[in-house]
């Protein structure tokens, strides 16, 4: 793998561990301005993600939910999440990865785990 990128997130009980690693493919937009394909239509991200990414229908950057397109080499179901008190931890949602401790145990952790079908 060229690049090392965790993937993880956060939920309102806290940081649920990193999901897969990937490559993200392009630049970061505010969540409000992305559509995902939704049965063979575009359809804005915001009706049909799971969280509550509106914060409140702002659009000031500062405050506002941000995603970027991710490639996907590998990846497991959030409850399947990899946690280790010795992982590089960073608030954002995805981050390139140089903690080599880390980068180490999530390749060994994702080994074999199907990668998700689709960029999100």
């Amino acid at each position: 793998m060229a690049e090392a990128r965790g993937v993880g997130g956060t939920s309102g009980r806290g940081w649920f561990g990193y999901v897969g690693l990937g490559e993200v493919t392009g630049t970061a937009k505010l969540a409000k301005d992305v559509t995902v394909a939704r049965d063979g239509e575009s359809v804005p991200l915001l009706e049909v993600a799971r969280a509550d990414m509106t914060r409140e229908g702002t659009s000031d950057s500062d405050t506002a939910e941000w995603v970027v397109p991710v490639r996907w080499s590998r990846s497991v179901a959030r409850e399947h999440a990899v946690k280790d008190s010795d992982f590089f931890a960073n608030q954002n949602i995805a981050v390139r990865l140089t903690h080599g401790y880390t980068t180490k145990r999530l390749e060994e952790a994702f080994e074999g785990s199907e990668a998700a079908t689709g960029s999100s």
